[in-house]
């Protein structure tokens, strides 16, 4: 049975696992991969006091997916936003995203509020448009407000 729940100090080496994974198969593939970055990030999400966030889906002691994100405030104002870091599911078990997300999302959403953010913001960002991600995300009151473009130079 799958189970949807914060990050644990045990989980560091599944979630480094899939960070990478998702590194080297997406848009970002030729960015490299810093470990020791990943990691601190990671430990962020695991101190209460730091403005990270951590979900992850474990099925049989095996992590299946994460969802990261973190607060900070515009540019402009002090006022928050939450963002989402990195969303990730394993490709063999991606039969478990829509629970996963449902959960993660909400959970994501509840802890932003806590935190002060005014809104989330959700940017899938590695390259790969996914029709369903973007339905689902406006039946969760999303709004598309955009794209994203870029440029290697």
């Amino acid at each position: 049975m799958l189970k949807i729940r914060r990050l644990e100090k045990e989980d560091i080496p599944f979630v480094l696992s899939m960070a990478k994974d998702f590194q080297e198969n997406s848009l970002f593939k030729n960015c490299g991969f810093e470990e020791d970055k990943v990691r601190q990030i990671i430990l962020k999400c695991i101190d209460p006091t730091k403005p990270y966030f951590m979900m992850v889906g474990e099925q049989d002691g095996s992590i299946l997916g994460a969802f990261c994100g973190q607060i900070s405030e515009y540019f402009f104002s002090t006022k928050r936003i939450a963002t989402d870091l990195a969303i990730y599911v394993n490709p063999e078990d991606r039969r478990f995203t829509l629970k996963f997300l449902n959960k993660a999302i909400a959970e994501f959403e509840k802890w932003s509020k806590e935190w002060g953010a005014i809104e989330v913001c959700i940017a899938p960002s590695s390259g790969t448009y996914s029709p369903s991600f973007e339905k689902y995300l406006k039946k969760k009151n999303y709004n598309k407000i955009g794209f994203i473009a870029k440029k290697g130079i």
